[in-house]
Order: structure tokens, then sequence, then C-alpha cells
């Protein structure tokens, strides 16, 4: 009878190694400034990758800005990675439970400081395979004829450093 832990029976832990870690992620004002009718704007990590891995499924953030509406949406969207893909994948239909993960929109203080203008968490929530859950008004945008000609004018009030940023963590 084998008795290594990798052929057991018993449940393996469900935890995460990098429970509490704050994955920084950034939008630019240069991708801010695209020229579509919907914007689809995806957050970069700071370290340089678009997605992070958990529960084998990609994450992402995601603000979606229909042209000319109020507010933009913040999404947490989930993919499958594309080593897994097939050629057929893309009509994978399905569902993904994230687990406890919150996805954090900030905006500069006075002071040098950030405060949390969108707040999502995600607990047993469950996101559609190639979709994202969010919500659809989470950041109210400057007034069009307030902020000029410029597209990136209307989110100045999120703009630091000549980003938008935020945080996605797993619990």
């Amino acid at each position: 009878m084998c008795t290594s832990a990798w052929y057991s029976r018993t449940a393996r832990p469900c935890g995460r190694a990098d429970a509490g870690v704050a994955y920084e992620w950034s939008i630019t004002k240069e991708a801010l400034a695209g020229s579509s009718e919907e914007e689809w704007l995806h957050g970069t990590f700071s370290c340089g990758t678009a997605r992070v891995v958990a529960k084998g499924f990609d994450w992402r953030p995601l603000l979606i800005w229909p042209r000319g509406k109020e507010a933009a949406g913040v999404y947490l969207c989930c993919d499958v990675p594309p080593v897994l893909l097939k050629p057929d994948a893309r009509s994978l239909l399905g569902v993904v439970c994230p687990g406890p993960a919150q996805l954090v929109v900030w905006a500069p203080k006075d002071g040098g400081t950030q405060e949390a203008v969108f707040n999502g968490t995600y607990g047993s929530s469950f996101v559609p395979i190639s979709r994202g859950v969010g919500e659809t008004h989470a950041l109210p945008l400057a007034a069009a004829s307030a902020a000029g000609s410029n597209p990136v004018d209307r989110w100045a009030r999120y703009l630091r450093d000549g980003k938008i940023s935020g945080i996605l963590t797993w619990q």
C-alpha cells in the first residue's frame, strides 16, 4: 500500500497560499483615450501580466465604459487559460466561483492617500466562463460638458500618476 500524500483519498486543503496578498493593477490614461463606441479597459497587474491564476482559471479586472454614459462598470472576469484552450473551447458553457475575493478601485485623496471608490466582494457568486461579474454603474464620471472634448478628463477623479489603479485580493 502506498503512503504518499499524492495518492491519498483524503481531501486536500482548499486554502490559498497567497491569501491576503493584494495584486495591484492599473489602466493607463493612454488606454482611456481609445476611440471605440464602448471601451473595454483591461487592467494590467504591477508584475506586467494581464491576469492572475486562481482555481485553475485566469482572472482579471475590467472596466466597461459605454461612450457618452454617465458611469463605467467594474467587473471581475474569468477566462480559461490559453494553454488549455482547444479550437472549440470558445463555446464552453459553465460558471466558476472565484472564492472569497475582493476587487477595489482607488481614487486619490488629499495628502497623497487613496480611498476605495469601488469595493466588490465575491464570496459565493458565480462567474460565467469568458465573462465577468460586477456592477454596471460603479464609477460615476465627470459630465461631458465639464470635462471638455478629451474623454480622459471624465476619469480625472480616479487618476493618480496618469492611471486608474486598484487591487485584487483573495482572502
